[in-house]
C-alpha cells in the first residue's frame, strides 16, 4: 500500500482543485446533484460510498469526463486529507478563538475569583446536601420554632397595641384578633 501523500502536496492540491472545478461545471448543469454529490462525500467520512458513486453516475451522463475527475478526485487520500483539513480546519480556528478569548478574560479576573465560583456551584449543585437538610427533623423544628416565634410576637404586638379597635370586625385580621381577645 503506497503512503498517504501529506495534504499539502503539489499534487493533492491540483487533484483537489481539478475536482473543485468538475463540480462547478456540474452545478451549472445541475446545482442540486452537484450538492448531493458533496454532502454525500462529506456524510461518507470523504470516502467513495453506495450514494456517492450512485451520484457518480449521474453525473457521468451529464459529463463523462467530470465524473471520471470527480472519482479519482475523491478516492485520492491526498485530495481526502485537504478535504478533511478545510472541512476542520474553520471550526477549529473559531473554537481555539473562542477558548482563546474566554481564557483572556478569565486571565483578567481577580485571584481566588475562579475558586470562589467553583465552590458555589459545587454547594448550589449539592443535591444530596439539600435533600438530607429536607429529610433532617432538626430543620423541621427549626422552621416550627420560627413560625410559632412569629405567631406568639404578632399575638403580643395585637394584645399591646389595643388594634381591635382599629381594625373592623368584618374584616379577616378583625375576626382573628377577635379570636385572640
Amino acid at each position: 500500500m503506497a503512503p498517504t501523500p501529506p495534504p499539502t502536496s503539489a499534487a493533492a492540491k491540483s487533484k483537489y482543485n481539478a475536482v473543485a472545478a468538475a463540480l462547478t461545471r456540474v452545478k451549472a448543469k445541475n446545482p442540486a446533484l452537484a450538492q448531493r454529490t458533496v454532502q454525500d462525500w462529506v456524510s461518507g467520512g470523504f470516502k467513495l460510498s453506495t450514494q456517492l458513486q450512485a451520484d457518480i453516475a449521474m453525473i457521468a451522463a451529464i459529463s463523462p469526463s467530470d465524473a471520471t475527475t470527480i472519482r479519482n478526485g475523491m478516492n485520492d487520500p491526498g485530495v481526502q486529507a485537504l478535504a478533511i483539513s478545510g472541512f476542520v480546519s474553520p471550526a477549529m480556528n473559531a473554537i481555539g478563538n473562542t477558548v482563546g478569548n474566554v481564557a483572556e478574560r478569565v486571565g483578567n479576573l481577580p485571584q481566588n475569583t475562579l475558586k470562589a465560583v467553583g465552590d458555589g456551584l459545587h454547594n448550589t449543585l449539592d443535591v444530596a446536601g439539600v435533600l438530607s437538610t429536607l429529610l433532617d427533623p432538626d430543620t423541621w423544628l427549626r422552621v416550627a420554632e420560627v413560625v410559632l416565634g412569629g405567631a406568639l410576637i404578632v399575638v403580643g404586638l395585637i394584645k399591646l397595641t389595643n388594634v381591635a379597635s382599629l381594625v373592623g370586625s368584618a374584616t379577616p385580621a378583625g375576626r382573628i384578633v377577635r379570636a385572640l381577645k
